[in-house]
């Protein structure tokens, strides 16, 4: 969320801007009449401050696209992004010493993705898998018009696949 950008939250056109260029708008306030399914729709501001228009009357918007930009006049909304200034802990430190990460290796892999079953594997050009990846190394996902369908279209996918890998652990 960007206080400073107006948008819309839903797909209309523009019908008029209720303030000029430049002028001035409260939290709350509308600012554009949007057309949408043969309704006026007042759109309100989300926040206050002096309007740029960057669209007009007549232009068709989609949801989330800019209708205004805002020079905010309550700074405090902003949110500052801070760089991460912590010490970093690789995930396995939290294992000990008795973690051993296994080395992977992907011959080959038979999976058809499909619309109602779209799926990848992160496997490498020649086959190998990042060490610590190697309890997930692809995803299938699925849906259904009812639950069930969305629980039976994986269980398909994964009866359909094959999967041959090598799989190595240091410890052996």
């Amino acid at each position: 969320y960007n206080p400073s950008e107006l948008c819309p939250e839903f797909n209309g056109k523009i019908v008029r801007y209720l303030q000029d260029d430049g002028a001035m708008v409260n939290e709350g306030q509308s600012y554009v009449e949007l057309e949408a399914v043969k309704m006026i729709v007042l759109v309100k501001a989300t926040a206050a401050g002096k309007t740029t228009h960057t669209r007009g009357a007549g232009n068709i918007v989609g949801a989330s696209e800019l209708l205004e930009a805002l020079e905010l006049t309550d700074l405090t909304q902003v949110k500052k992004i801070v760089p991460f200034e912590s010490a970093y802990v690789h995930p396995t430190k939290h294992f000990g010493d008795g973690f051993r990460p296994t080395s992977d290796k992907t011959e080959w892999t038979d999976f058809q993705s499909s619309a109602p079953r779209p799926g990848y594997f992160g496997v490498g050009a020649n086959g190998d898998i990042h060490e610590y990846a190697d309890s997930q190394f692809g995803h299938i996902f699925a849906h259904g018009k009812t639950r069930v369908e969305a629980w039976i279209a994986p269980m398909l996918s994964l009866r359909n696949m094959d999967v041959v890998r090598t799989i190595r652990n240091p410890v052996e």
